[in-house]
């Protein structure tokens, strides 16, 4: 049987990328959209609100943007409808609100879907056990012009990957706009680039005094995303509730 999903934010690039890929999955269809555009030429209905939705559904799959997390919220309550949400720029209280709601529908959340990254982020979990003590670390990322959250959300993944994976509590440096006293070792860099059409890439410098170790992913496709928002679908589709992320499928 078909998974019946609702698209949040169907018209925005992301939303087309998936729309394209969801082509090629006899089990998952798309019965709603919700945009705030005047674009609707679609095989499926679209709404600008959730409330006016008339069709049922099983899921709703995010990439919209933050601002309408609660309207999202609101409706997977209201419907008992599983959630994977793939947008960026939340804060920890929104996070929190997110984790409350895998209490009662299973909810699959991450800021970046793609295997790549999240296996990315394993090795920088590992990097940072071994040169934290004498390496100074820099995360570098780098968007499009169109983002509009920074630093990206998997750049604060990376972040918290290595806070997780270190012995002292770093300071957070962002941009270094004013910062007039040199780098202190326990400062940990944060760089956002924003320009044209870049996809997405990240990068994690471990800079010694005569070496500098990276590691880094640079996206070539939104197609990645699109194939861990398919995955995070087909993974939810038979649990009741819980908070999961790529970590369960990785």
């Amino acid at each position: 049987m078909s998974i019946k999903i609702i698209l949040s934010g169907c018209t925005g690039a992301m939303g087309r990328v998936l729309l394209e890929a969801l082509e090629a999955e006899s089990d998952l269809t798309v019965v709603a959209g919700i945009c705030s555009s005047s674009d609707k030429n679609f095989d499926f209905p679209v709404y600008n609100r959730f409330c006016d939705i008339a069709e049922e559904a099983d899921m709703i799959i995010d990439f919209s943007n933050k601002y309408l997390l609660n309207d999202i919220l609101e409706y997977a309550d209201r419907k008992n409808l599983k959630l994977v949400l793939a947008s960026t720029g939340y804060s920890s209280y929104d996070e929190e609100k997110i984790f409350c709601m895998s209490r009662k529908v299973a909810v699959f959340r991450s800021s970046n879907m793609a295997y790549g990254v999240n296996s990315m982020i394993k090795l920088i979990e590992y990097a940072a056990k071994l040169f934290s003590k004498d390496y100074d670390i820099e995360i570098i990322e780098e968007h499009g012009g169109k983002k509009i959250d920074a630093p990206s959300g998997t750049a604060k993944m990376i972040l918290n990957s290595i806070k997780n994976n270190i012995d002292y509590n770093p300071d957070i440096i962002y941009n270094r706009e004013g910062v007039l006293n040199g780098r202190k070792s326990s400062d940990i860099g944060i760089h956002s680039i924003r320009g044209g059409g870049l996809l997405g890439n990240h990068t994690v410098m471990f800079v010694g005094d005569g070496d500098i170790i990276k590691i880094e992913h640079n996206t070539l496709s939104k197609k990645i995303f699109a194939k861990g928002a398919i995955n995070a679908a087909k993974f939810i589709a038979d649990k009741t509730k819980g908070y999961f992320n790529v970590d369960d499928i990785v």
